[in-house]
């Protein structure tokens, strides 16, 4: 009797730990939990700002720590370093800033002092073209692991424009194009950094890695897998996750798995990774008030479907928190209580791939898939041949985004986050279908069919967002591309049938703001449109094909526009200028349309100096994937993504 006792409290105590949260701190190895003071202490040892004796730009101030442990600032000097970490740099010389953390959990509090040097703003164009060629980065990783890179066009100061030279386009071209081949090559990358007519150079040697194979689709014929492990319960789940080892699949059999917070804690490696993976894809449902969070490297989630219930916590359905993780062939549809936001999807940490899932039927707040950036550090994500299908609504408010990547509070740092090959189909949820709060993330080859919003890069400079495909089929306020900040490219999306008349909407919006363009401001403010390049689009049957925003009080500056084609809705203008740009470049435009320039704007004009006009809309011929293109201008090569070239293998 004894002997059952003891099972029967064994099982009981499996299944109470598969039902932990999994959103709080990892429990020590005796399972005992931390005390308010001991968080606190374990906060204040892990929190650090970095390299503080040479700071030049805002600094991110975390406002939780480890262990949710609250953390309060307070600068000696707010006029120099604010509590919210926006630097206004000295002009004559360096100040030492001593900036408080106060921590605090409970009842339990304490402080930790940092001695920060902000460094004088260079007083000639000399000090500030060496400064900004000291500290730049082309690319942060030892070889370069993608097809496309950004080739910045801005520093992050002052103004500065950036241009290049390449030792071999066939291995990296002025684009970013990429080509790698089956060994290591090595090109040399020569930036010139020019202010008010003084450059200066630099340049850079980068590797470009050996071209490896695409991602394949997981089965457990894999031969990544060492061992497979059946379950076909929640206990024997979380018994098989707490014992796995590298190269471990464990196998869900057909079922349902209600109310389960699943913690993984243990890794693979990169040859074997940890694989939890239903036997049959689409036949292995999470359900109920349930959450899967990885904390672990080398961990692959494949096949399952989550549906039927809520995710237990705000964070989503799903939470990677290591490095190198993969969720692909999933699907989560229908997953929350309409009373509650929850995001579906969270990513921190580095390298993870989420390919081809479907997430579909969301209709609460909360981004469905959200990038977090807990500091400055690049992210290198892979979010690829995804189906987003049915985002409700929210109603103008926001937090309702489709993909966001980052926070305002560290937006000024580049993310290395590539999108592309994914289709948005009725995502309708907020004007930011992705929103970027980050620098260098690329989004490219997505397609975005009857979709209420905008592909807008919302914070951080030199994203690149190209190859797109956006068919709006007239429904009213839809999208293209929108534009804060400096350095962007836009470049050969094809845009079809937007209508609106809106103010911050269009096929191409470029935004005023409330910074002076190149200079810093609050963080999550609206900082100014410079420096864009605005190349090789097609946008066709629209209305306000170009919209330069008027809404805040510093006009665009310095914008190009090149080999654009743009054919506009019958009766409709293709230009509106609500506060006419500083230094719009134009070149080798074409422009049908019955007018110019928008009536509603704030100026009007008959003719513009790199704009070819016609009043007569001509007949454009669908290709094959029903595009209306022009041979010689406008977007080519391009593939619009449908159900059946993205998403799960199953349905």
């Amino acid at each position: 009797m004894k002997r059952i006792l003891i099972i029967v409290f064994l099982l009981l105590s499996s299944l109470l730990f598969a039902s932990c949260k999994g959103d709080g701190p990892e429990p020590e190895e005796s399972g005992k939990e931390l005390t308010a003071f001991e968080k606190v202490q374990d906060a204040k040892a892990k929190l650090s700002l970095g390299d503080l004796s040479n700071v030049i730009a805002n600094i991110a101030l975390p406002k939780v720590g480890e262990h949710e442990v609250l953390i309060d600032w307070e600068s000696d000097k707010p006029e120099i370093l604010s509590n919210k970490g926006v630097v206004n740099r000295p002009e004559d010389k360096d100040v030492v800033v001593n900036l408080t953390a106060k921590l605090s959990f409970g009842a339990s509090t304490d402080t930790k002092l940092f001695r920060v040097t902000v460094k004088a703003i260079p007083q000639d164009v000399s000090g500030k073209l060496n400064e900004a060629r000291n500290s730049f980065v082309l690319y942060p990783l030892e070889s370069v692991i993608s097809d496309t890179i950004v080739l910045p066009r801005v520093a992050d100061q002052h103004l500065i424009y950036l241009e290049y030279e390449t030792s071999n386009p066939n291995v990296i071209d002025l684009d970013g194009n990429v080509t790698r081949t089956d060994r290591e090559q090595t090109v040399d990358i020569k930036v010139k950094f020019s202010l008010e007519g003084e450059t200066v150079e630099k340049t850079f040697t980068l590797k470009v890695a050996p071209k490896t194979g695409a991602s394949d689709i997981v089965t457990l014929d894999d031969p990544r897998i060492l061992r497979k492990v059946s379950v076909k319960n929640n206990i024997e789940l979380v018994a098989a996750v707490n014992n796995a080892k590298a190269g471990d699949a464990i196998i869900l059999e057909d079922g349902r798995y209600r109310n389960i917070n699943l913690l993984v804690t243990k890794s693979g490696t990169m040859e074997n990774p940890i694989f939890i993976i239903a036997r049959n894809p689409g036949r292995a449902s999470i359900e109920g008030e349930s959450s899967l969070t990885v904390r672990a490297n080398h961990v692959v989630v494949a096949n399952l479907l989550i549906t039927n219930g809520n995710p237990s916590v705000d964070k989503g359905a799903v939470i990677l928190e290591g490095d190198y993780l993969r969720f692909t062939n999933c699907r989560i549809d229908n997953f929350q209580l309409e009373v509650n936001d929850y995001k579906w999807l969270s990513l921190t940490g580095r390298f993870h791939e989420i390919d081809r899932n479907i997430f579909i039927n969301k209709r609460t707040g909360g981004s469905l898939l959200t990038i977090w950036r807990n500091d400055r550090s690049p992210n290198f994500h892979h979010i690829h041949l995804n189906q987003f299908v049915n985002y409700k609504d929210g109603g103008g408010l926001n937090g309702y985004e489709t993909i966001r990547v980052g926070t305002s509070d560290h937006s000024q740092s580049d993310s290395y986050v590539i999108i592309e090959n994914n289709l948005f189909e009725e995502v309708n949820g907020e004007i930011e279908i992705i929103s970027i709060k980050a620098g260098r993330t690329i989004v490219q080859g997505n397609t975005f069919k009857k979709c209420v919003g905008m592909v807008t890069s919302r914070h951080g400079k030199n994203n690149l967002i190209q190859n797109n495909v956006f068919l709006a089929d007239n429904i009213k306020d839809t999208g293209g591309v929108r534009a804060y900040d400096g350095g962007h490219i836009i470049r050969n999306n094809y845009i079809e049938k937007v209508d609106t008349s809106s103010n911050t909407r269009g096929p191409i919006v470029i935004h005023s703001g409330t910074s002076i363009p190149g200079e810093t401001t609050v963080l999550n403010s609206q900082w100014t449109a410079y420096n864009i390049l605005v190349e090789g689009n097609t946008i066709v049957n629209s209305t306000q094909s170009v919209l330069f925003c008027g809404k805040y009080t510093y006009s665009a500056k310095d914008i190009f526009l090149k080999d654009n084609l743009i054919v506009s809705k019958a009766n409709e203008a293709a230009f509106r200028f609500d506060k006419a740009p500083v230094n719009a470049v134009y070149e080798n435009n074409r422009v049908y349309a019955s007018k110019l320039t928008d009536h509603r704007g704030t100026v009007q004009l008959e003719s513009i100096e790199g704009v070819a006009f016609s009043t007569t809309l001509p007949t454009l011929t669908p290709n094959a994937q029903g595009l209306l293109l022009q041979e010689g201008i406008g977007a080519r090569g391009l593939e619009v993504m449908t159900a059946t070239n993205c998403g799960t293998t199953w349905r």
